[in-house]
């Protein structure tokens, strides 16, 4: 789409699974991105862990076999627009109900996710190989296998840098938009 679109190197951005793909995409074209900004993210070749989200993911998939979306969607709200340490009554009803239905939108092409083609080898060995300034950031209250991708991100990217997002989970754009655009825009504007 880059190519296509004549745009030769561009700040890369992407949350959950589109930080994953931010990371793999800037290691696969490290020419053609200036700046990292992998926002909650997954990355390629890590294994979670986390309880809370095994309870959660066990629970859409067996939904998601009974043809059950709505249930589908409700799991994934619990695990990633609630998060681990809220319940679905402390979100603004408005935010769920936005990503209530961007999930709806996108439930039945998740399979399709499962058949795409992984980076390899994976970006979990190889985050030291990522040479432009990169900036993570994390909602305070999401799961702590985020904060542990986060983490390595930090250590592994040389001259990284993390930033926290108090009292927000998962979809930290959606729930904190100003402060979001703010923490990128300066990240951005860096000289």
């Amino acid at each position: 789409l880059l190519k296509h679109l004549g745009i030769r190197k561009t700040a890369v951005i992407g949350l959950s699974l589109g930080g994953r793909i931010a990371i793999d995409f800037t290691l696969q074209h490290p020419e053609m991105v200036t700046a990292l900004v992998p926002v909650s993210p997954g990355l390629s070749g890590y294994e979670f862990n986390g309880e809370g989200l095994q309870e959660g993911m066990a629970g859409l998939v067996e939904a998601y076999q009974r043809e059950e979306y709505d249930q589908v969607v409700e799991f994934f709200q619990r695990s990633w627009t609630d998060g681990p340490h809220r319940t679905p009554s402390q979100i603004d009803p408005n935010i769920r109900e936005k990503v209530r239905a961007m999930a709806v939108k996108g439930v039945r092409g998740w399979a399709i996710q499962q058949h795409a083609m992984p980076l390899q080898p994976p970006a979990i060995g190889r985050l030291d190989q990522i040479k432009v300034p990169t900036l993570a950031v994390v909602g305070e209250l999401d799961m702590s296998d985020i904060h542990a991708i986060v983490d390595l991100i930090v250590k592994d990217i040389t001259g990284s840098k993390k930033t926290v997002v108090p009292g927000v989970a998962h979809m930290v754009n959606m729930e904190q938009p100003a402060e979001f655009n703010r923490i990128v825009l300066e990240f951005l504007a860096r000289d």
